[in-house]
């Protein structure tokens, strides 16, 4: 007999599809691995296995993402470089007008 997937309010729980390709992963067969109900099936207890659930996860992740190509890599550089240029001259500027300040005040 085959694990049929539970279904609450009309749909099928989404967990009974997080089991399938939580099994799916380590190569094991969905219907043998106990019953989605009642027994608790104790893949998530070991470290490695965690370990390797992540890794697995963060590869897939890594495969959607759309990698910047080299000319806007160069553009987005290039405007970090002089964007951190004028703040640092405008943080150079205002102190020593502030600096000015001071000791105009102080001398007084």
């Amino acid at each position: 007999m085959g694990l049929s997937a539970p279904i609450i309010a009309g749909q099928i729980d989404p967990r009974y599809f997080e089991l399938h390709l939580n099994l799916a992963a380590f190569g094991l067969d969905p219907e043998k691995s106990g019953s989605f109900k009642g027994e608790p099936l104790n893949l998530m207890n070991n470290w490695l296995n965690k370990t390797r659930i992540f890794i697995n996860e963060t590869i897939a992740e890594l495969k959607r993402c759309t990698w910047p190509s080299r000319d806007e890599l160069y553009e987005s550089t290039v405007l970090v470089i002089v964007t951190v240029l004028l703040l640092a001259l405008f943080v150079t500027a205002v102190d020593a007008v502030s600096g000015l300040a001071i000791d105009w005040l102080t001398t007084m």
